[in-house]
């Protein structure tokens, strides 16, 4: 009798597991049978949801924090990506073939507020900016020359 009581109790638990195995089978199929996220076009990058203006106001133009505070401030999101939008100051070639492209965001700015580093993937889109027009792009914050000039490195045009 004591035989049967334990496979009595060892069928109660595959009760449970089979439904388990079941949603474990079920979960593996929909992973396989949809796309991955970057398959679809859907990036698994680390974005802050600041416009450049808040982003700034923030950290650059925050003038009651020291050059440190800023910086310290800044390291916290280093490697994070933006999405902003500006006006194009102009396209540099540098000597390791990466394409430079210089931004304006502030009226108040001379020359640019943002340097961005693009690979040779988007020379066709960058070839087709010109100086005084508007661009919407992305790229990972890298570094922070305080008081205004951001560093942006993986950038791309959207």
């Amino acid at each position: 009798m004591v035989d049967k009581e334990n496979r009595f109790s060892s069928a109660k638990g595959t009760g449970v597991l089979i439904p388990l195995l079941i949603m474990v089978i079920a979960i593996l199929v929909i992973l396989f049978k949809f796309p991955h996220r970057e398959e679809a076009g859907i990036s698994q990058k680390d974005t802050i949801l600041f416009s450049f203006e808040d982003f700034h106001n923030i950290i650059g133009g925050n003038d009651q924090l020291s050059v440190p505070q800023k910086k310290k401030i800044f390291s916290e999101y280093v490697g994070k990506y933006v999405n902003w939008v500006g006006e194009v100051v102009k396209i540099e070639k540098q000597k390791s073939g990466d394409l430079i492209l210089r931004i304006k965001h502030l009226p108040a700015t001379l020359d640019y507020d943002v340097s961005v580093s693009f690979d040779s993937s988007q020379k066709d889109k960058l070839e087709k900016l010109s100086p005084g027009s508007t661009v919407s792009y992305s790229g990972k914050l890298f570094r922070f020359d305080p008081p205004s000039r951001y560093y942006l490195l993986d950038g791309k045009i959207r």
